[in-house]
């Protein structure tokens, strides 16, 4: 008599295994699938996704833009045109209000070219001029603010740096993947004397320059007629009033250049 356990158990029946051409199929159509879901999904959000791509690149850009102290972004004088020689970022800025100027005399600016690809991602931003200052500044209360001050100047007024008057000032919460851009500037009212010129004067502005002591303050230096002075800038928050949020803008004060700042 055998023994039980030396006994071989019966073979177990298993279905017979798929055909190598049926599984190769099968895996086929997933990937087709996969493929066909992924161009759907690519044509509906990928230019989306790519333009914001876009404009979160040349943001960064911008609030980490910072130019050389003694580099010129507006000049009206005699040396004016030859700051074309220097760089392909000086445009030839128009005459504000219709002023006449002698042929030749017209200012010139600078648009740094992080600054032109960023504008043409933002409907909102105004046609090109100077720009005077660039880079992000930090609210009192907290949060950065991409900050752009652009020229207004009128050749036949001395530059009274005024938002509104002969400054343009954006103030911008910067956009996220989430979120575009948020313009958030304050307008503000000015007010001012004339100061018409009988002579064409001469204006020299240099790039502004942010505070490391302040991350809500720069700086713009400017020469006019041969006089040097430095114009404080400010960036100030203003509380949520009715249906709007928070506000923000850049408060300006100018003083010689040999004077301090005032506190």
């Amino acid at each position: 008599m055998e023994n039980a356990t030396t006994s071989n158990p019966p073979p177990l029946s298993y279905a017979p295994p798929p055909t190598w051409h049926r599984r190769r199929l099968f895996r086929r159509i997933v990937l087709c699938l996969v493929l066909v879901a992924m161009a759907g999904a690519g044509t509906r959000w990928g230019p989306r996704y790519y333009r914001r791509a876009q404009l979160l690149y040349w943001q960064r850009k911008c609030m980490e833009y910072r130019a050389p102290a003694d580099q010129v972004v507006y000049e009206l004088g005699p040396g004016a045109q030859a700051l074309f020689a220097e760089s392909r970022e000086y445009i030839s800025l128009g005459i504000s209000y219709n002023q006449l100027a002698p042929a030749g005399c017209k200012p010139v600016g600078r648009e740094p070219a992080c600054f032109a690809s960023y504008r043409q991602g933002v409907l909102t931003m105004r046609p090109s001029r100077s720009v005077l200052f660039m880079h992000t500044l930090r609210l009192p209360s907290g949060g950065d603010r991409l900050v752009i001050v652009q020229d207004n100047f009128m050749v036949d007024w001395e530059p009274r740096f005024i938002e509104g008057f002969d400054l343009r000032v954006s103030v911008t919460e910067p956009a996220t993947w989430k979120s575009p851009p948020k313009d958030v500037t304050a307008a503000l009212p000015f007010g001012y004397q004339d100061s018409t010129l009988k002579a064409l004067p001469n204006v020299r502005v240099f790039a502004g320059q942010p505070d490391p002591a302040d991350p809500a303050h720069f700086t713009i230096r400017y020469e006019f007629n041969g006089k040097r002075y430095i114009v404080d800038g400010c960036l100030k928050e203003w509380p949520a009033t009715g249906t709007r949020g928070a506000r923000a803008s850049v408060l300006f004060t100018t003083r010689p250049e040999t004077e301090p700042r005032p506190k």
